[in-house]
């Protein structure tokens, strides 16, 4: 049954969606043994550990990673890269957004290599948007994972469904983890900041803070605009680093002259490492974009829930 749905899956798809398949999946399952970093020593490590060092999630957030923990490193890092791309298929599916051109930006590569998440928020903003109860109750849990790039998709979802149901699901999660762990908050926000300290300095990150927080603004103003929502907060975050953006090209298809254009500004960057520095015109000029797309009313994607 699952190869003929498999099947089925493949034949559906355009030669174009198909080769952006093959792609994306071919990095997701080559990255484990050349890069992994995020993974290996950040996820990995820390989760079976304890000792929260590099990783700055939610405590709960520790369960999901031992499953992925638990394995040898390069299995577990296998797995990890599948369900992320797995979970990025599935945004793309339902935002109706170009594979191929997802397949070959910078910020799938950067997810993959670096042993990022990202295609958790993106399936699990999916799962928020239409799925019952449980499965959308998982999704806004999966978006507090990284609540710096989950939250505006979180009340986002919450404010477009008002289903206080989804809530039943992470505050049952949470609540555990305070059993579990003690009421571990002050500690949690302890180490964010001594965390972006550091992280500030970084050639990812891509904000404007504090300048940016002016474009908060814009969520009220501009109140059915996800993707306006998520270039915003982009800007406005202390820390926001250039691969969380793939959540937002899940949801819209740029040319591929822009991801070549974004590949070539980091590879400037080993030459000229200043050059991060002005990361923040990234989402910016997006910013821009989304804005002028809004006004003239064209959206390429399902209506929102």
């Amino acid at each position: 049954m699952i190869q003929n749905r498999f099947s089925a899956f493949w034949h559906s798809l355009s030669h174009r969606d198909r080769i952006g398949l093959i792609i994306l999946f071919t990095v997701a399952l080559l990255a484990p043994f050349w890069g992994g970093w995020d993974f290996r020593e950040s996820v990995r490590k820390e989760t079976l550990s304890g000792n929260y060092v590099y990783t700055y999630n939610p405590y709960p957030a520790y369960w999901l990673f031992y499953l992925y923990a638990i394995w040898p490193p390069t299995l577990g890092y296998i797995l990890w890269n599948l369900t992320n791309a797995l979970a990025f298929l599935y945004a793309l599916r339902y935002w109706k957004a170009d594979l191929f051109l997802f397949s070959v930006s910078l910020a799938a590569f950067w997810n993959f290599f670096g042993g990022q998440y990202e295609g958790f928020f993106a399936a699990g903003f999916v799962l928020a948007l239409q799925g019952n109860w449980l499965w959308g109750g998982l999704g806004i849990f999966l978006l507090t994972l990284k609540p710096q790039v989950g939250w505006p998709l979180l009340l986002f979802a919450l404010y477009r469904r008002r289903e206080p149901r989804l809530l039943i699901l992470p505050g049952i999660l949470y609540a555990l983890s305070f059993f579990v762990y003690g009421f571990w908050i002050p500690e949690w926000i302890e180490h964010i900041l001594r965390g972006y300290r550091s992280a500030l300095i970084g050639s990812t990150n891509i904000s404007w803070y504090p300048i940016g927080l002016i474009f908060l603004a814009l969520l009220f103003f501009y109140r059915d605009a996800i993707k306006i929502w998520i270039l915003a907060n982009s800007l406005a975050m202390p820390y926001y680093p250039i691969y969380s953006l793939a959540t937002y090209f899940t949801m819209r298809s740029l040319p591929l002259w822009f991801h070549l254009s974004l590949w070539g500004f980091y590879a400037l960057a080993f030459l000229f490492p200043s050059l991060p520095s002005i990361g923040f015109l990234i989402p910016l000029g997006l910013l821009g974009y989304e804005m002028i797309k809004h006004r003239k009313g064209y959206e390429n994607a399902p209506s929102v829930p």
